[in-house]
C-alpha cells in the first residue's frame, strides 16, 4: 500500500528537521518546490493544532447598515462601505487575506 501524501510530507519534514539544509537546498534535494513545502508545513501544523481557518465564508444581511467591519487576526479592523460593488469588496478582502497570510510567521 502506498503512503498518503500527508504521510509522505510528514516524513519529509522529519528529514528536513534532521538536516542542516536551508529550505531551498532541502527542496532542491527532495525535488519539491519551496511554495509546496510551506503549503504542506501550514497544512500539517493546522492539523496538529486543530486550528480553523483565519477567514471563513459568511452570508450577511446588510439592509440596516452602510458599513461592514471585518476584524482581522491581530485586531486590525477593515471597514468597507456596503454600497461598493461586490467585485470590489471581494478584491479588497482577497488582497487583505494575501497580505495577512504573508505577514504571519511560518
Amino acid at each position: 500500500m502506498l503512503p498518503s501524501r500527508r504521510q509522505v510530507w510528514a516524513e519529509r519534514f522529519s528529514r528536513y528537521q534532521a538536516s542542516s539544509l536551508t529550505v531551498k537546498a532541502f527542496c532542491q534535494a527532495e525535488n519539491v518546490s519551496v511554495p509546496n513545502f510551506y503549503q504542506w508545513k501550514k497544512k500539517l501544523a493546522a492539523a496538529a493544532t486543530g486550528a480553523t481557518p483565519a477567514f471563513v465564508p459568511v452570508n450577511l444581511n446588510l439592509q440596516h447598515t452602510d458599513e461592514l467591519d471585518l476584524v482581522l487576526p491581530g485586531g486590525a479592523t477593515l471597514k468597507l462601505n456596503v454600497q461598493l460593488d461586490e467585485a470590489v469588496i471581494r478584491k479588497v478582502i482577497a488582497a487583505t487575506i494575501a497580505v495577512t497570510s504573508q505577514a504571519r510567521p511560518s
